[in-house]
């Protein structure tokens, strides 16, 4: 197996399947030994999102809001990462891979989510994977495999993630109080370093230490764009004054689309609307609503 990994080694994507036991001779398998050649060979990294949050006052508004906490675990290493989100909405969930990637500085083969709406719109044995995550993984060169409903044992590092950072750190901070999310996450950051660099109980040396010397030259590099986070919306008609309404604000799009459906992706900065997969309009997102945009 490694031999043939190194042959292959400038492949993107990399599958390794395995009998149990041969019918013939009767001889099993390593497999537990070959399942560790492959994570070694950055192959798995587990997201999910723990159950426990952390709370945090809004001044502004003077009420108590609470932080979801995402958390990413490596398949090897075990390395972690947590980030406190407004929400699991979908832009705060592409925004947490943006930060995990970067944190890890390097891109595995497969990312294993839950089947939460953000990820997976349609879960089953072919799931339907949310058209902004996907468009995310192509970017990045990664390939989504959602675990299975009801099968806790295909995300069962992202189990043990959740529950070193709920034990570790959510614990801690939600003793402390804190008044912006950005507060949160330069506090959960120490903590997190602190957990990192934990020693294994069953291994030699921490996560940090086992990522370093054997799983981060593993991971495919970084693109040099950046991703533009953003949330796509399907089959908008274009009206009779050729602008389509988007989140309440109207933007134009050439004229000879009236009466035709487009499909438009609202990014935190810019909104890009196509037709038949071709960008035909680039507006800079207004939030003024009932307002219209016309170039």
């Amino acid at each position: 197996l490694q031999e043939k990994l190194h042959k292959y080694k400038n492949r993107p994507l990399k599958i390794g399947s395995f009998t149990a036991c041969s019918n013939v001779t009767g001889i099993q398998t390593p497999y537990h030994q070959l399942a560790k050649i492959m994570h070694q060979n950055g192959g798995f990294c587990f997201v999910d999102f723990a159950g426990q949050r952390i709370p945090w006052t809004d001044s502004d508004a003077g009420t108590t809001q609470y932080a979801e906490i995402f958390v990413g675990v490596l398949g090897y290493s075990q390395l972690v990462f947590a980030v406190a989100l407004r929400s699991q909405q979908l832009e705060d969930w592409l925004d947490a891979h943006v930060r995990m990637l970067a944190y890890f500085g390097g891109v595995p083969q497969l990312l294993v989510p839950d089947n939460l709406k953000s990820a997976v719109t349609t879960p089953g044995k072919v799931p339907d994977i949310n058209h902004s995550y996907q468009e995310l993984a192509e970017h990045y060169g990664f390939v989504i495999e959602p675990a299975r409903v009801r099968r806790p044992q295909d995300k069962s590092l992202a189990e043990i993630g959740v529950l070193l950072v709920t034990r570790w750190i959510t614990v801690v901070l939600r003793r402390q109080q804190f008044f912006s999310i950005a507060d949160i996450n330069s506090a959960m950051q120490v903590l997190l370093d602190q957990l990192n660099q934990r020693p294994f109980k069953r291994y030699e040396g921490n996560r940090r230490e086992r990522f370093e010397a054997h799983e981060k030259t593993t991971l495919a590099e970084l693109p040099l764009k950046t991703f533009d986070i953003g949330r796509w919306i399907h089959q908008q008609k274009v009206n009779r004054d050729y602008h389509v309404f988007v989140l309440g604000h109207a933007y134009s799009v050439p004229y000879e689309l009236t009466s035709q459906c487009v499909d438009v992706k609202v990014c935190q900065s810019k909104v890009e609307i196509y037709f038949q997969h071709k960008l035909v309009a680039l507006h800079v997102r207004s939030f003024v609503t009932g307002g219209a945009t016309t170039e």
